[in-house]
């Protein structure tokens, strides 16, 4: 193997036990690359590394001084690497305090993990996630944004695209578009949760207001995260059989039906779904220009 990094600052040499040089590492600033026998791996955020902030996201234009900079600085050529994890996405502004509309955000088909926090909502399975959170919280931002971010493994990519997805693709209009309406898919996909509504004269005794409760738990998690947490408890032995299990599962959709408005009520979801398609449109104006 040639030393082609061991010459730059915060590099480092591997050897295997005859002394022979297996791997070349180099980390700059988030970038993390490995130069193995058998090719190049490179890790890490392109925001940090060309801007010292990973509070920017990278543009399809920083993507290409990225790759402009490894050639010029490392003398290394990436334009035709295969791209084995791409996240992309869109910033919006949002009126109010971007975890409120988290909340109403229930489930995704063929997604079958839900992490719910209080400022970030990720839907998740084995080869892709798509994440909203509040962006804001990173300080950089005086008003009220959400980052509605999708990240998808290679054999996701492979499925899309029918082939490897390389880098200098990245800079075709052909698959910028393609990005968009993924985006815009993913979006349209995610179930929304009804609006919690109630009327306190109807709160008749305790158990009634034991249900609000559960309602407004039901409301804050996701059902969805209620409904996975009872089949993960009876798949360890918990729950004794799977009556038990359709009880629960049914009290939990009674309830969260019980304590709703309709679905064209949700002024909320309107709100953002408004936004995100407007970006939406905002960038395949640009890729058409």
């Amino acid at each position: 193997m040639q030393k082609a990094l061991s010459r730059y600052e915060n590099s480092k040499i591997i050897c295997d036990k005859d002394g022979v040089i297996t791997t070349e590492q180099f980390k700059d600033n988030g970038l993390h690359l490995k130069h193995f026998n058998s090719g190049l791996k490179i890790t890490g955020s392109i925001p940090r590394y060309l801007f010292s902030s990973n509070s920017h996201f990278a543009t399809i234009d920083d993507v290409k001084l990225f790759e402009e900079s490894l050639r010029n600085t490392l003398g290394i050529s990436i334009e035709s690497s295969i791209i084995y994890r791409l996240d992309f996405g869109v910033d919006i502004q949002v009126a109010h305090i971007p975890k409120i509309y988290l909340r109403c955000l229930e489930s995704s088909p063929y997604y079958s993990g839900i992490i719910n926090y209080p400022n970030s909502k990720t839907f998740c399975n084995t080869n892709r996630k798509k994440i909203l959170y509040d962006k804001s919280l990173k300080g950089v931002q005086n008003t009220h944004r959400i980052r509605f971010e999708i990240k998808y493994l290679k054999r996701y990519l492979d499925r899309i695209f029918k082939r490897d997805l390389k880098l200098s693709d990245l800079f075709k209009p052909d698959i910028q578009h393609s990005m968009i309406e993924q985006i815009e898919s993913e979006f349209r996909s995610i179930r929304v949760i009804p609006s919690l509504s109630y009327n306190p004269a109807d709160l008749k005794t305790p158990t009634d207001f034991d249900n609000l409760i559960i309602a407004h738990f039901l409301e804050e998690r996701g059902l969805r995260s209620i409904i996975n947490k009872i089949e993960e408890v009876y798949h360890q032995g918990g729950l004794n059989n799977s009556k038990n299990v359709n009880r629960l599962k049914s009290k939990y959709r009674r309830l969260a039906n019980q304590f709703t408005t309709s679905w064209s009520d949700q002024s909320l979801y309107t709100e953002l779904k408004y936004a995100i398609e407007t970006e939406i449109n905002n960038l395949k104006t640009k890729i058409a220009a």
